[in-house]
């Protein structure tokens, strides 16, 4: 809404022409222009942006991410491959910028969830392979350790030591052969 009271005959007002005949001007205009090139260089850094999903073709999602039109390739969409594309249809998705075009006449991001998945799990990888590390170096053999029994298989019994899922097999089981581990 046009503020009157910010305004005397004479000040100096920012606007763009949105047409030459007939002449039309907007001031509302420019400060959507400013906030999508601010857009356009946020999304230039890596940032992670949530997109409302409407609708699918073969080839991939469209959504809308503010005034831009968003497409995420089939292959972009989730680690592995992608069957049924509808499943996503009005739902949000986090994804990352591919390419960002961005002229007068057209607004569009090409975008991918897949590469936040796969950074997601590289970091809960190298997570798990560090507590690994650390668990595998605090222990040798013949120590003494106490562990929770969580559940038998045939073959033996899954015990938690220090957090981690370990196996006491059935033969180590007792000193007796024994048929069923849960005996």
């Amino acid at each position: 809404e046009f503020d009157k009271s910010a305004y005397n005959l004479g000040d100096e007002m920012e606007v763009v022409v949105m047409s030459t005949k007939p002449l039309t001007i907007s001031q509302k205009q420019i400060l959507v222009l400013k906030r999508e090139e601010e857009l356009v260089n946020e999304l230039k850094e890596d940032k992670i942006i949530v997109v409302d999903i409407t609708g699918s073709n073969k080839g991939g999602l469209i959504g809308k991410f503010e005034s831009f039109d968003v497409f995420v390739p089939a292959r972009e969409i989730k680690i592995g491959f992608v069957t049924d594309l509808t499943k996503y249809v009005g739902k949000q998705l986090r994804v990352k910028p591919l390419k960002v075009e961005y002229t007068p006449r057209k607004k569009e991001i090409v975008a991918s969830q897949k590469v936040i998945l796969e950074a997601e799990k590289a970091a809960r990888d190298a997570e798990k392979a560090a507590k690994e590390e650390a668990f595998f170096a605090s222990i040798s053999e013949n120590d003494v350790v106490s562990g929770t029994v969580v559940r038998f298989a045939q073959f033996g019994a899954f015990v938690v030591v220090n957090g981690f899922d370990c196996l006491a097999h059935i033969s180590d089981l007792a000193w007796t052969s024994i048929k069923n581990p849960n005996e």
